[in-house]
């Protein structure tokens, strides 16, 4: 009897105060939400200062190198790419036996007015 009386009075509190109930969930849920916000922005924020504090100690040290006269300093990590034995001018000019049906290769250089409105 008394279990019973138990779930009629609990059933009458939600009934009568279920706004508030609702209210102080969405409170809880808001400030949980604003919190994960505000965590992942902080993570974000950090991550951000950890790749530019990275930026600035490799331009630090390239800069080092220039001025030491080192050539990685002026390429840094990327250095240009060397042709081996093949000079840069021989590139894309072969006999017309190898054409063959396709055009021949530009390796890298732009043919003319490629991605531009021509006159």
């Amino acid at each position: 009897m008394w279990a019973f009386l138990a779930v009629l009075i609990g059933v009458a509190l939600v009934v009568k105060f279920w706004p508030v109930i609702v209210g102080v969930v969405g409170v809880i849920v808001a400030v949980d939400w604003g919190r994960r916000v505000v965590d992942r922005h902080a993570d974000r924020v950090a991550a951000e200062r950890r790749r530019v504090a990275g930026l600035v100690a490799r331009a630090n040290r390239e800069h080092k190198w220039v001025l030491a006269g080192d050539p990685r300093g002026t390429y840094g990590e990327f250095p240009p790419a060397t042709y081996g034995e093949f000079p840069p001018a021989t590139y894309g000019e072969f006999p017309p036996a190898t054409y063959g049906e396709f055009p021949p290769a530009t390796y890298g250089r732009v043919p003319p007015c490629h991605n531009v409105i021509c006159a």
